[in-house]
């Protein structure tokens, strides 16, 4: 939650009326966590306060809650309660001073640095910037409310992620286990001459055009995935088949598994 710090008077010079006027500075700090306000600068430009009160109607909840909170940590310094809505007429906004320049002129006079403020040269932006702001401190002198503003830019990079199509994860990962498991079997385990061999081919190898589709390319990764589930069942079969010859001593005849196909039809009826 920012600070309100107890006011600072000082008397300055009016730049225009030269007239002697009473000042009170109540310095702000922001903590890191506070939430910040901002708005977007299209094109090379020169930051301007005129840029300030768009940027705060459109976050007019925030706003009006900092000038609540305001008015509330600061009642005791003031002759009698003020509203929000008597405040808003008489407010104006500038963008502080940069950290460089402030220290600059820490030892000047009142009345110099009053000019100087208000001389300061204007920060620029160079492209598309989000400008992010944060109130510094607020003076009220000569019937006037000004909220000076600290200022980030921040450039504006948005990138695109072009030239990829998006795999689904659960077909990916599914295809890496299969892969894997499959690669296990021909390693280890020979296949019987016995057992029909699946005759190997390459996806890869299908012609595809340049303007192949989404759609295309899942067909292509569910014929994959039906390709490594069929060796994965050959797989298990040749390993049933091995645990049948080594418990009876005799591969299992064709007619054995006509008979066991049978059985499990009749079974399921």
């Amino acid at each position: 939650m920012p600070i309100i710090h107890p006011p600072q008077y000082t008397k300055i010079t009016h730049p225009q009326t030269r007239v002697i006027e009473a000042c009170y500075t109540f310095r702000i700090t922001m903590d890191e966590s506070d939430e910040s306000i901002s708005f977007l600068v299209e094109e090379p430009s020169t930051l301007v306060s005129s840029m300030i009160a768009p940027c705060l109607e459109e976050n007019r909840i925030w706003w009006e809650g900092f000038l609540h909170l305001f008015l509330e940590r600061s009642s005791k310094f003031f002759s009698k309660a003020y509203t929000i809505q008597q405040l808003l007429p008489i407010i104006t906004h500038t963008f502080a001073m940069s950290n460089a320049m402030s220290n600059a002129m820490s030892n000047a006079a009142s009345n110099a640095m009053s000019n100087a403020v208000s001389n300061a040269a204007p920060d620029s932006v160079s492209g598309p910037s989000t400008v992010l702001l944060s109130p510094k401190s607020i003076q009220i002198r000569g019937g006037t409310f000004c909220v000076f503003w600290d200022h980030e830019c921040e450039p504006l990079v948005i990138d695109i992620p072009v030239g990829t199509l998006p795999v689904d994860p659960e077909i990916s990962e599914l295809s890496e286990r299969f892969e894997s498991e499959c690669s296990a079997v021909s390693d280890l385990i020979p296949m019987s001459p016995s057992v029909p061999v699946l005759e190997e081919f390459s996806l890869q190898e299908i012609p595809l055009s340049s303007t192949e589709n989404a759609a295309r390319l899942h067909d292509r990764q569910k014929a994959k995935e039906a390709r490594l589930k069929a060796k994965l069942a050959i797989y298990r079969a040749q390993t049933e088949m091995n645990e049948y010859y080594d418990k009876y001593g005799t591969d299992l005849s064709d007619s054995d598994a006509s008979d066991s196909d049978t059985e499990s039809v009749s079974s399921r009826k």
